[in-house]
């Protein structure tokens, strides 16, 4: 306990006041003051400290959520069905982004068995599906309503016509070509009655080779 004595003022005689002792530190430190828990505040995480990003779960049927996917995106892309469990032993105040690219469905459940929303024990991700996860107070929520829209490059067919044959869809080069021009030699009139004529050449439209004519 520590006092702290206000001096008189006025008609008003000299106060004690008393302030109980506190443990721990601020509630964005790394105890609670309250319960010398471990506190739940995004100070918890320093700015660097995991790994947050996407990762890619191509072909996974099973995955546990780590520390590691603290603010991240999970990425999965499976035609089979996926078991995701959701880590209890994160740090408080965890969130992280999972998305549903494969046709298989993904099922959520939690390593401790609680409960998720304060309602059923497991939560589905149908295809094109995602959802945002938080753990917070010893406890699941998920808020669900995200369309997963992948955006990738479109194949178009071959167009007809005289100068475009082909399109790649991986690098979105068109393939074209020009129709074949006119392959000739044209002779030139000489200039003068005793001079000699000219010729021009063309391969394709372009003119290869020519003689002046006199």
């Amino acid at each position: 306990m520590t006092e702290i004595t206000v001096p008189a003022t006025g008609d008003q005689p000299p106060q004690v006041i008393e302030i109980p002792d506190r443990s721990g530190v601020s509630p964005i430190g790394t105890t609670s003051p309250n319960s010398g828990a471990t506190a739940a505040t995004n100070s918890t995480y320093a700015v660097g400290a995991y790994t947050s990003g996407i990762t890619n779960q191509t072909g996974a049927t099973s995955y546990v959520v780590q520390d590691t996917d603290y603010q991240g995106i999970i990425q999965f892309n499976s035609s089979s069905a996926i078991a995701v469990t959701l880590n209890s032993n994160v740090r408080p105040n965890f969130s992280c982004t999972i998305l549903n690219f494969g046709t298989g469905a993904i099922t959520l459940t939690t390593s401790d068995s609680s409960l998720i929303n304060q309602g059923g024990a497991s939560l589905a991700l149908g295809s094109g599906q995602g959802a945002q996860v938080g753990y917070a107070n010893r406890a699941w929520t998920a808020f669900v309503g995200t369309q997963v829209i992948q955006i990738v490059p479109e194949t178009l067919a071959v167009v007809a016509g005289v100068y475009v044959t082909g399109y790649n869809a991986t690098t979105g080069a068109w393939t074209v070509s020009s129709p074949a021009g006119i392959s000739a030699t044209i002779t030139t009139a000489k200039l003068t009655t005793g001079g000699t004529n000219g010729s021009m050449t063309f391969a394709n439209g372009a003119l290869t080779a020519q003689t002046p004519a006199t």
